[in-house]
């Protein structure tokens, strides 16, 4: 009987836990965030969302599968802080609920089927001010399906046209003229070049390289009616050096450091004077090789003038003066204890302290011996008994 109901236990038990984990199984799979689709037609636009209950911030990134299939990308605004279609930094003091939201447009060339997965990639959420709560390689995506266009049924009507049956044979002359026109032309190049062209956004760029970029642009879609080969490749490779010439703002100030440091490289007078002085070096040596007297004359002043300029070049140099910087001078004490009046304040109200609380101890001593010797019975004890009363 005892097995029995240990064996039943041990049954009871296993059911419990099984119970429990596809309870927390269930609760898990509801948590998860299924990924969503939208479904568009070419040249339609889109809206992508990542919303996020309250909390204190996001910070992430927005990467895509294939981003050629947008034409444009266009980042929502928000107050609490910058989104660019790359990535977002979101902050606020009190919780509220962060959005955010892209406008894709869909290139026009985009095939029906094409698919590009926008993921908000690695974003990290904090859920309290000090920031040690948070959680961390967060991942939503939203996909984005090419369908086919939806025909609009009031466009019917214009079958009526029909009965112009005159029209046809002008109508079919141009489009055999046109096609020698493109007969042998490739526009793949073009047209890819393009297409990036387009899923690029503004505001990531500096607007020098970007104006730049728009103007190659521009160019680049005219030679789509070029009618020879090497208009479309010219066109297609001008575009695509001023895609790879953009500078990304968060770079703009390496890019202008650089600059700044070739403009001075090329200015360095003292690079000259060291040149200078290489080059009069190696005509004294040869001076001396060869063993000239007019040679070894000319050498030695050129020398003589190059080490001159240039010794006077970096004494110039270490005479500069530098502004704004304070050295310090050491203070030896003037007193046998310290050169600030506070310490000395402070030790004689440490002694005067010392005294009174010394005064206090001695004081209360005092006081409890006398009290212990005003209870003290000096009655002498007698013989007593209770018969006498």
């Amino acid at each position: 009987m005892k097995n029995i109901k240990k064996l039943f236990s041990v049954v009871l038990i296993v059911v419990m836990l099984a119970s429990m984990f596809s309870l927390g199984m269930v609760a898990q799979a509801a948590a998860t965030p299924s990924a969503q689709t939208i479904k568009a037609a070419p040249g339609e636009t889109v809206t992508i969302k990542l919303s996020e209950g309250a909390c204190f911030g996001l910070d992430g990134s927005i990467k895509y599968s294939n981003r050629s299939m947008f034409s444009s990308v266009t980042p929502g605004n928000s107050p609490y802080g910058p989104i660019t279609a790359t990535k977002f930094i979101l902050s606020n003091f009190e919780k509220v609920e962060f959005v955010v939201t892209l406008t894709a447009k869909i290139s026009a060339d985009a095939q029906v089927g094409d698919t590009c997965t926008v993921t908000f990639s690695d974003y990290l959420r904090v859920d309290d001010k000090t920031g040690n709560d948070f959680k961390d390689g967060l991942n939503k995506s939203v996909t984005v399906q090419v369908i086919e266009k939806k025909v609009d049924p009031s466009s019917k009507p214009t079958t009526s046209s029909k009965p112009t049956t005159s029209s046809k044979p002008t109508s079919s002359k141009p489009t055999t003229t046109s096609k020698p026109a493109s007969t042998g032309l490739d526009f793949t190049s073009l047209k890819k070049q393009i297409s990036i062209a387009n899923g690029l956004t503004e505001s990531d760029y500096s607007a020098d390289s970007w104006a730049n970029m728009q103007t190659a642009l521009a160019a680049a879609k005219a030679a789509l009616k070029a009618s020879t080969q090497a208009e479309i490749n010219t066109a297609a490779s001008n575009l695509k050096k001023a895609i790879a010439n953009l500078v990304r703002l968060y770079d703009e100030d390496l890019s202008a450091l650089i600059k700044e440091a070739k403009d001075f490289l090329a200015k360095d007078e003292l690079k000259a004077l060291s040149d200078r002085l290489v080059a009069a070096i190696e005509a004294a040596e040869k001076a001396l090789k060869n063993g000239n007297d007019e040679a070894v004359a000319l050498a030695t002043k050129e020398l003589k003038d190059a080490l001159a300029a240039y010794k006077a070049k970096l004494e110039e140099l270490g005479k500069g003066e530098i502004i704004g910087v304070d050295t310090p001078v050491e203070v030896n004490p003037t007193d046998d204890y310290c050169n600030i009046w506070l310490h000395k304040l402070w030790l004689i109200l440490f002694i005067v302290s010392f005294v009174i609380n010394l005064g206090l101890v001695g004081f209360g001593i005092y006081y409890f011996k006398r009290r212990k010797k005003n209870f003290t019975d000096n009655t002498p004890l007698i013989d007593y008994d209770i018969n006498d009363d």
